[in-house]
């Protein structure tokens, strides 16, 4: 069971609404007077228990656009004359706490049967009543197993009928899953867990909790086509699958035929459709013999987008192109850039299904090809959800700590650059800029004055890194003004934003004005965003953040917020699922 407790009443309806999938049929079985707007059901059918129904429920609910549909048996009963997985989704509302525990055990026994696809179940709770000891439990501790999602309010909500106030409890299941589901994903070897970048953090927070060992759902095939490096520890229980074909990589007699005629780019460019042909012939092959449902291809380089497709026609299997960066300019290389735009163009009208990673690219992709996209934010980790932020600031009296955690690259460099002199143009020497990264600090090119301002650290892993960013005074978050990939930038979600969201900490957003980055920030006020390239301005909103305590609680907990709302593991995988379940 997964449970989130301590949510204030809007994350709460927010995160129900997130939770609940559209569907065609749904029945609710209510203790309250009225069917409810949240369940977005073509077919709503509306019954009471104890049969004291609304006189006239159609004029009184008019408003709600979902038609339904009374009927007059009492909800067990009429459950019982439904025929196994008859129904999408079943919603118990506030029915739990008014049965004794063999009714009420019997009632989650019957959704259980007829539901296939959700049971929603609401209740009522006392204050100051923990969930683990609630009335679901009491009645159906069994039920309430791991495949469920509980969420509570922090505070007592009033009672709209006067009775006293009571804190709001749901449950979400998620039921009718497939025994198995063979998902094939192919990906660059640093793009797969346990690989320290980005894309591979992601793919571990996305299907580490949909694998089987907890939901017996997925059964994920790894596909890379280059040698995995990397050893066994912190693999996904999945299975990893090199595509290394010898006529694909042992290409130097090509290379010296066409050398001696000058016909380097002509080289590149058969060495480059050579191996797109005979890996996604060998993907192909795979894909047939390990019986996949989907074959999923990540933005890693250039060739994955074109192998899984061509890959997927050649077994006639559905395809999905997961976007972690814009396809199409993610290499600066001028003939790589042409190939993945024309692959672009043709992939994209005929793939099954699009995940991007944020709105901006989602209406890019929109307008430029007409592509209907879903969005997948980039997940946190579990942990990084599961602690009460400090309010101690600075952590330490003696030192204001900014800290950034990650790579430092063309994407962020001047960024970062710019935070170094700003930090040397305030002038306090207690304010150090810490880099937590696996590069070099030759990497920054820093200018010999602003070095002493700046504090390198190795590489660490996730959970010392939450560990880090928890301590941290302001948490840097920069993209590029001058990195010469500005359609990255505009589009980029930076992996490290939910877990910097999460944190509790201010957030300093320094990064061009049309970037998703900045925009998000702004929107919803959780970080104080410098959106030109201009050192004093940077210096002044390091000097804000550190002046108003006032302006910290309110980003620190707004970032918070949104994390739980946008970058929740829990959310992001269920949408993640219904995917491929429903397409």
């Amino acid at each position: 069971m997964t449970r989130f407790s301590g949510l204030d009443r809007e994350t709460l309806a927010a995160l129900i609404r997130s939770y609940i999938v559209p569907v065609d049929t749904a029945v609710e079985i209510s203790a309250l007077p009225q069917p409810q707007p949240y369940f977005r059901a073509s077919h709503h059918v509306f019954c009471q228990v104890g049969r004291h129904h609304n006189p006239d429920p159609q004029q009184q609910h008019s408003q709600h656009q979902s038609p339904y549909q009374l009927v007059e048996e009492d909800g067990l009963e009429y459950l019982r004359m439904l025929s196994s997985d008859s129904v999408d989704s079943i919603f118990l509302m506030n029915v739990l706490r008014g049965l004794d525990s063999d009714e009420g055990k019997a009632l989650l026994d019957e959704s259980l049967r007829v539901a296939r696809s959700q049971i929603v179940v609401f209740s009522l709770l006392p204050p100051a009543t923990d969930i683990s000891e609630n009335d679901l439990n009491a009645v159906a501790a069994s039920a309430f197993d791991q495949n469920w999602h509980v969420f509570q309010s922090a505070e007592p909500v009033p009672d709209a009928s006067g009775d006293g106030s009571f804190v709001h409890c749901w449950a979400v299941c998620n039921c009718g899953m497939p025994d198995v589901f063979r998902l094939g994903v192919l990906s660059g070897f640093s793009g797969l867990p346990p690989a320290p970048s980005g894309q591979a953090n992601m793919l571990d927070r996305l299907f580490r909790h949909w694998l089987p060992d907890r939901y017996r759902l997925f059964y994920i095939l790894l596909f890379t086509p280059l040698v995995f490096p990397l050893g066994e520890e912190g693999r996904l229980p999945a299975k990893y699958i090199e595509l290394n074909d010898n006529r694909v990589f042992n290409v130097p007699r090509l290379y010296r035929l066409f050398a001696k005629h000058k016909l380097d780019r002509l080289t590149r460019l058969l060495v480059i459709i050579a191996n797109i042909y005979y890996v996604s012939r060998e993907l192909g092959k795979h894909l047939i013999q390990e019986d996949c449902d989907w074959v999923v291809a990540c933005t890693y380089s250039l060739i994955e987008m074109p192998v899984g497709f061509i890959a997927s026609r050649i077994a006639k299997r559905p395809f999905c192109a997961y976007y972690f960066d814009w396809y199409a300019y993610q290499s600066v290389d001028p003939m790589e850039k042409r190939i993945a735009w024309l692959a672009e163009h043709l992939i994209l009208r005929l793939a099954d299904l699009v995940i991007v990673p944020n709105e901006t690219l989602q209406e890019i992709l929109r307008q430029r090809y007409g592509v209907v996209s879903t969005v997948i934010h980039n997940p946190n980790a579990p942990e990084f959800l599961e602690f009460e932020p400090s309010s101690d600031w600075p952590t330490k009296k003696s030192e204001i700590r900014i800290v950034y955690t990650g790579s430092v690259y063309h994407a962020n460099a001047d960024s970062l650059r710019n935070l170094a002199k700003a930090i040397g143009k305030i002038g306090r020497p207690e304010l150090k800029l810490h880099i937590y990264t696996s590069q070099a600090p030759s990497s920054l090119a820093l200018e010999p004055a602003d070095e002493n301002h700046v504090i390198f650290h190795e590489y660490l892993d996730r959970a010392e890194v939450a560990q880090v960013q928890r301590k941290a005074d302001i948490l840097y978050l920069p993209l590029g003004f001058n990195s010469g990939i500005d359609e990255i930038i505009q589009t980029s979600a930076p992996g490290k934003m939910g877990e910097y969201l999460a944190s509790g900490r201010p957030i300093l957003v320094h990064a061009p004005p049309s970037s998703f980055l900045a925009d998000y920030m702004q929107r919803h006020c959780c970080a104080v965003v410098v959106d030109e390239d201009n050192v004093a301005v940077l210096a002044e909103a390091i000097m804000k953040i550190m002046n108003s305590a006032d302006l910290r609680e309110t980003i620190s907990e707004q970032a918070r917020r949104r994390a739980i709302l946008d970058f929740n593991p829990d959310i992001e995988g269920q949408k993640f699922v219904q995917l491929f379940l429903q397409s």
